[in-house]
């Protein structure tokens, strides 16, 4: 049987004078203790990113007050105030209405609420469906995941 075999291309023996020899090795050593030095430094760099990342976006809210009213056609408005306690500007994009269990009773997702750091302003959330006397917990979210919430009884 014959077996068909590709042919190696030749590689020219490339002769490096002892000179220039000595500046390569030289250079791929300082190369690798380099490449070493970052390797172990790994963590530190990923830190000092993150912390810089982080402050970037140092956001901060809080759900300073909420409370509900029903209009005459039983709508039932749910507000939570929302005050930026951050130094960076907040941006609401959500609010969620869950009742004791954690089951979600109604929502805004449609919300685009810029705060000012020490601002407050009001979030709403509309629904028909909540019973007197049960517990509540409203959450307010922001567009980088921030979110804070708080209770209330109906």
């Amino acid at each position: 049987m014959h077996v068909n075999r590709m042919k190696l291309p030749r590689i020219p023996k490339i002769k490096i004078p002892e000179e220039n020899g000595k500046t390569a090795i030289l250079m791929l050593v300082v190369i690798l203790i380099l490449v070493v030095i970052i390797v172990i430094n790994v963590p530190k760099i990923m830190y000092i990113i993150g912390t810089t990342q982080f402050q970037l976006t140092n956001e901060s809210i809080s759900v300073v007050q909420c409370f509900s009213y029903q209009n005459q056609n039983g709508l039932i408005t749910i507000v939570a105030y929302v005050q930026n306690i951050g130094k960076s500007n907040a941006v609401i994009t959500s609010a969620y209405l869950y009742d004791e269990n954690g089951l979600e009773i109604a929502s805004n997702t449609s919300l685009s609420v810029k705060i000012p750091p020490g601002k407050a302003f009001p979030v709403y959330i509309q629904t028909f469906a909540l019973t007197p006397g049960n517990f509540y917990k409203v959450s307010v979210y922001t567009e980088v995941g921030t979110y804070s919430s708080c209770e209330l009884t109906y």
